[in-house]
């Protein structure tokens, strides 16, 4: 998956197959295996990649990716940094556009990095991601972005719905909690900030996702939201124990927006919405819904006026990445 400078993401279609009986963990899979997709893209971007290179020199081989303005992306590892279940992500190691012109980037991990241009200047610095005493992103000729970081609890169960009879599956287990590191303040270069608060702040615990509950703008103008739990919206299917592919299947909750309010002076609240969300399942127990709703109720409180806006949804299906056997999500309201 790319995410690129826009903060779209990219599905890319790429998979690189390893022996599932390899227990050897010192060192790469043999190459040579079957199930390889060395190459994909969208109607924006395309790619591709190598099968694990013979000799065991390295285990995830590199991925060059080209937009279709010719600016070619180019990763040596994927995966430089390894997440919770296995999952990584990389910076790219270098960017060059169709004239020659290529930005460098130095990935020191924890979120440090520099990326240079060609001329050799430093364009862009960052001192990390995710430190609590504070962490500072420079942009040539600009004063420094300072980057505050709070600690907060999510704590929550997910309303679930199993729609299979698997005596092989897990139960639901819909339940999640820990501690997120989220941004608690933002400043600019010329010294005036963001601010932002999530469920931790709020001391009646209506929000324990850990999500965004405001947003403090420079000029003191905020946002403020709510949330709750839908109903089940969603569906995943995933394997059983016993190594059938998608034989466990639930549909399942999430949270949801329930309420914003905006104050354009800091004080007086303006406009006020409600959300609500309906969805129609195709029958009982189903693993497909024909349509969704969103009920959005406006208030202008400055002009004592509200209007109600309905929003219909269809769906496309979301892609499917080669080899991959577990679906979340599978519909993509439109």
């Amino acid at each position: 998956m790319l995410q690129d400078l826009e903060g779209q993401r990219h599905a890319l279609g790429l998979s690189v197959g390893e022996k599932n009986t390899y227990s050897n963990w010192g060192i790469c899979p043999p190459a040579g295996l079957t199930g390889d997709y060395l190459s994909g893209g969208d109607d924006y971007y395309q790619d591709s990649t190598s099968a694990i290179p013979s000799g065991h020199i390295a285990c995830t081989p590199p991925v060059n990716v080209v937009d279709a303005d010719g600016t070619v992306y180019y990763f040596s590892n994927p995966y430089t940094h390894i997440g919770e279940l296995g999952y990584g992500d990389s910076l790219p190691s270098w960017i060059e556009d169709r004239n020659g012109n290529q930005a460098l980037f130095q990935d020191s991990g924890n979120g440090t990095f520099t990326i240079t241009d060609t001329a050799g200047r430093a364009a862009v610095q960052s001192s990390g991601f995710g430190d609590i005493s504070g962490d500072m992103v420079t942009m040539s000729g600009l004063s420094p972005y300072h980057i505050n970081w709070e600690t907060g609890q999510f704590n929550y169960f997910a309303t679930g719905v199993s729609l299979s009879n698997d005596i092989d599956c897990v139960g639901w287990g819909g339940g999640t909690n820990g501690t997120l590191t989220s941004i608690q303040q933002i400043e600019l270069p010329n010294g005036q900030s963001y601010f932002l608060k999530y469920g931790n702040d709020d001391p009646n615990n209506s929000n324990p996702y850990g999500l965004l509950s405001q947003i403090t703008y420079p000029t003191g103008a905020w946002v403020k939201y709510t949330w709750g739990m839908s109903s089940p919206i969603e569906l995943l299917s995933f394997g059983d124990s016993a190594g059938h592919a998608n034989a466990c299947e639930y549909q399942y909750g999430v949270p949801v927006v329930t309420s914003r309010t905006v104050s354009f002076d800091g004080t007086s609240p303006a406009l006020h919405q409600t959300f609500s969300y309906s969805i129609t399942w195709n029958g009982t127990n189903s693993t497909q819904w024909l349509s969704r709703t969103t009920t959005v109720t406006t208030t202008d409180n400055v002009a004592g006026k509200s209007s109600t806006t309905l929003y219909t949804y269809n769906s496309v299906t979301s892609p499917q990445a080669p080899n991959e056997y577990a679906a979340f999500a599978p519909q993509i309201p439109v």
